[in-house]
This record gives structure tokens, sequence and C-alpha cells, in this order.
């Protein structure tokens, strides 16, 4: 048997595919922690939250770094099937190149603020609205630290 060299992956949103190829490893943020994945992982199933999917691929392919895709992700699942086959399936995505670091900033004040003066009594929330308040907040954040790295590199 051959050892697998590269994960297939599928990366997909409501609105569209984002990303469709051949990768070295996946790093995610899920759930329980950050995980990693490489050819021949085992199969697995697992929620992802909101944070940075660090994509490695051939060298000189990347955006910013010479063998790393960026993207802002917030929520979805990933599944790793048998033959280094990774489907996610994710609430949103976000390319670093795609992502607006003013409206980011905008959107995380905002949050910020409302979960600020609800903490305080200031203002009433319905569950509904603390939850959609810390969801904008968290995929705020995540947008924030990928776009971030655009500057590192």
């Amino acid at each position: 048997m051959t050892q697998q060299l590269y994960i297939d992956l599928d990366l997909v949103t409501l609105d569209n595919t984002l990303f469709k190829g051949k990768v070295k490893e996946i790093t995610a943020p899920t759930k329980s922690g950050e995980i990693s994945v490489l050819p021949n992982h085992i199969p697995l199933i697992t929620a992802l939250q909101s944070g940075e999917l660090k994509l490695k691929v051939d060298e000189g392919q990347g955006i910013y770094a010479p063998d790393y895709i960026y993207i802002a992700i917030s929520g979805g699942f990933m599944e790793v099937k048998p033959g280094s086959r990774v489907s996610i399936m994710a609430d949103s995505a976000l390319r670093i190149d795609d992502i607006n670091e003013e409206e980011a900033l905008k959107v995380r004040e905002h949050a910020e603020r409302v979960l600020k003066e609800h903490e305080v009594g200031k203002i009433r929330l319905s569950d509904q609205e603390f939850a959609s308040a810390a969801a904008q907040l968290s995929k705020a954040l995540a947008q924030l630290k990928v776009v971030r790295r655009k500057r590192k590199t």
C-alpha cells in the first residue's frame, strides 16, 4: 500500500466552494481545540468553531506565505474520510484577501458594546439576540486574526 502524500480537500459554504484541491496539512479550530490533519489521518467527524483554518499547500502556491493559505471560518463541520479525503462544511469562510478589516473592526466593536451593555444591565437581550451578538463577535475576531497575519508575512 502506497503512502498518501496529499489530502483531497473540499471546503464549502452554503454559498460556494471556497477550495477544492490537494493540501499537505489542515489545521482547524474545533470545539475541542485546534487539530492538525495529515495524509492518512484516522476517520473522524468534528464540529468547528470560529477561527483560523490553515492549509499547507505546495511551496509557492500559498497566499502571503510561501506554502500556506489562511481562511477565517465561523462554525461548521469537518469530516476526515478514509483515503485522505476531507470535507469541510463551514457556516461562513473568507480567504485572507477577501476580509474587510474595517468592517470586521466595526462588527467587533458593535458586538462588544451590545454584550457589555447587556452584562451591566443597560439593555436586555433575548437568548437569541445574545447568541447572535456572541456569534458576530466570534466571527469578527476570527477574521481579524487572519487579516493581521497578512501584515506579519
